[in-house]
């Protein structure tokens, strides 16, 4: 047994490092800002966001980048609050902000959900690269210019880019949160670095819509919950792996809102874990096992850290290099200080991680007031 769990644990300590020099690898993107070429359709689909749309719509408002080279669509999903009204207000009180902007109604389709309400966006869009972020994010001033600079020098078709979780409060929640997400993004700019892609966040990404539309967009996972942003990055890769990048750069980082409960958290994981069996890349489907097993191997090891040398070498091992994954995106998001509170989350992270892995592939789980099965 001591051998069993040693070896997963290795297995696990292996990854992890392999994505820390990835993470390393992978340089800044150029600072030097190409003559705004590039035009852009920024996609934002909504359900129910009227608390967080006027953060997003000042910072749209305050994009950066040249007028009649971008546009922005708004695709109601379904929403029963006043999101709408709040959209509508805002562009008559902003001429030229109204002159880029187009909102569309998903209730004059058959469809719901955040695949269909993207599919609607991108066939109404007008340019040749898709923007998208989600309704309660912030996007920074030079964000397309970022994607412009990025896209002329790297010639990329789809470009992941980082994101990040506002500060709410002081709570252990908001660590756990703040120190899972470092996790997921030190683990996104790794897979890229060691030029294995699996993880991609839909707030902040790029892609080409004539490519989009030769690869079949979303046609194949339209039933799956989630995954709009990694389904799609998988046929980008299957077609050409070449056509793929990160975007590392701190001025294109866009911030989201953290879940406000751990029950929302527990259902937002869930969301995002109901797709791990569905992909047919063998790459996430390895990386997901070799987390979760690693997770089991860490809690039963436990029990013979007292017996086993061999064993506690690779525990703490494990600690380290999990510490220097986060410590790597912190230091990227400025946010080093969510570091002293590591090994409190650490001791919790196990447990929640096994709990996600198996009720995401049991359970309903409830989001943006719709009920989801695996």
């Amino acid at each position: 047994m001591i051998v069993i769990l040693g070896v997963l644990l290795m297995i696990y300590c292996l990854l992890i490092t392999a994505l820390c020099v990835g993470f390393i690898s992978i340089d800044y993107a150029k600072t030097n800002k190409k003559e705004p070429k590039t035009t852009f359709s920024i996609c934002i689909p909504f359900r129910n966001e009227a608390e967080n749309l006027p953060a997003l719509l000042d910072s749209l408002s305050a994009l950066n980048y040249t007028d009649g080279l971008f546009e922005i669509i708004f695709v109601d999903d379904h929403s029963n609050d006043n999101s709408v009204e709040i959209i509508t207000k805002f562009c008559q009180e902003n001429a030229v902000f109204q002159s880029k902007m187009t909102l569309l109604n998903q209730k004059s389709t058959a469809n719901s959900g955040k695949k269909a309400a993207l599919s609607l966006a991108v066939q109404r869009a007008k340019n040749d690269y898709i923007v998208t972020t989600d309704a309660d994010c912030i996007v920074p001033q030079d964000w397309l210019v970022e994607f412009n600079a990025f896209i002329i020098n790297r010639e990329k078709k789809f470009v992941a880019a980082p994101v990040m979780l506002f500060e709410t409060s002081s709570s252990f929640l908001n660590l756990f949160q703040q120190l899972d997400f470092f996790s997921l993004q030190g683990a996104t700019i790794g897979g890229f670095g060691i030029k294995n892609p699996f993880l991609c966040n839909g707030a902040n990404l790029a892609f080409s819509r004539s490519e989009f539309f030769r690869l079949g967009g979303y046609t194949g996972n339209q039933e799956i919950a989630s995954g709009d942003d990694l389904f799609l990055m998988q046929k980008f890769l299957a077609d050409d792996s070449e056509s793929t990048g990160y975007l590392k750069s701190k001025n294109s980082i866009v911030t989201t809102q953290p879940q406000e409960s751990w029950r929302q958290l527990i259902n937002q994981r869930k969301r995002w874990a109901a797709k791990a069996s569905k992909f047919k890349n063998p790459i996430p489907t390895f990386v997901s096992w070799t987390v979760f097993l690693a997770n089991i191997a860490l809690v039963l090891a436990v029990f013979y850290l007292k017996t086993s040398v061999f064993l506690s070498v690779i525990v703490i091992f494990k600690i380290l290099i999990d510490f220097l994954l986060i410590a790597l995106a912190a230091s990227f998001f400025g946010k080093k200080g969510y570091l002293l509170g590591y090994l409190v989350s650490f001791l919790v992270y196990p447990f929640f991680t096994l709990y996600i892995a198996v009720s995401s592939q049991l359970q309903t789980f409830d989001w943006k007031g719709r009920r989801f099965k695996k």
